[in-house]
């Protein structure tokens, strides 16, 4: 099994926001594939952005993270990713039905977010994932999900949470050898297992909050890549963090709300 090393460990909290209706989340990792990259959001109550997407398309950026929470929808675009031919779709329900036909024309889902009125599904191909099953149900209910598929070597790859719904999406990929997820009700709480998971050689792939919990995803990369990793959680201060780990050569792997 190769390694993933950490050797920094880095915690910034822009505020303490349990109990809060909405936050911010960011995970930033040095040693990605990412060149240039950027981000936008919309504002709380605004519509997704689109033209914004449309124009970083039209630059060779793909969508790599998107989000709703604080700052309205929270989406990174990045240079340097795998994927090809980007689609996506913004509508009130589920889109079911162009969820598979977009998985027959061999694109699968590489982001998901929600309001409490909207979902955004950003499917993408080359994405090394060769097979995706999907649940949405209580929290209580998909723990057998889970545990089923990681049986069959998936991995949870994206999460969404509307209106105390959760969506799992998980893949058959070889990107990860090992996924651990936990909740937590606290951000004291949150740095302690992070932490504990990083000593394990586990890295963040996924962290929203919800309801007054957070539920983070940690999984152990296939790669002998050394990684660091920063996060954060809050309303504020979304820009100057990223700023000062973008000039450290980090870039944005996860956002979340």
């Amino acid at each position: 099994m190769k390694r993933i090393v950490f050797l920094i460990f880095s915690f910034i909290l822009w505020t303490n926001v349990i109990g809060n209706a909405q936050t911010n989340v960011v995970v930033m990792d040095d040693n990605t594939p990412y060149g240039m990259q950027s981000y936008f959001y919309s504002g709380s109550g605004n519509g997704l952005q689109q033209n914004e997407i449309k124009k970083y398309w039209n630059d060779g950026y793909c969508i790599t993270s998107a989000a709703h929470g604080a700052s309205g929808w929270f989406i990174t675009v990045s240079q340097g990713s795998k994927f090809t031919n980007q689609e996506y779709i913004y509508q009130d329900s589920w889109p079911d039905d162009w969820i598979q036909q977009k998985r027959r024309e061999g694109k699968y889902i590489t982001s998901i977010a929600s309001s409490d009125s909207k979902w955004l599904v950003v499917v993408s191909a080359n994405s090394g994932y060769t097979s995706q099953e999907i649940c949405a149900a209580p929290w209580s209910s998909l723990k057998e999900f889970i545990t089923k598929w990681y049986n069959n070597d998936y991995y949870i790859t994206s999460i969404a949470c509307r209106k105390g719904l959760w969506t799992v999406v998980m893949s058959k990929t070889n990107l990860y050898n090992n996924q651990a997820y936990f909740w937590v009700t606290s951000t004291s709480k949150l740095k302690e297992k992070i932490n504990e998971k990083w000593n394990a050689n586990f890295a963040i792939t996924a962290l929203e909050y919800d309801g007054g919990e957070y539920f983070c995803i940690m999984s152990k990369y296939n790669d002998s890549k050394e990684r660091l990793q920063f996060w954060s959680v809050g309303t504020y201060g979304i820009g100057r963090d990223i700023k000062k780990y973008w000039d450290k050569s980090y870039r944005i792997t996860y956002v979340g709300g």
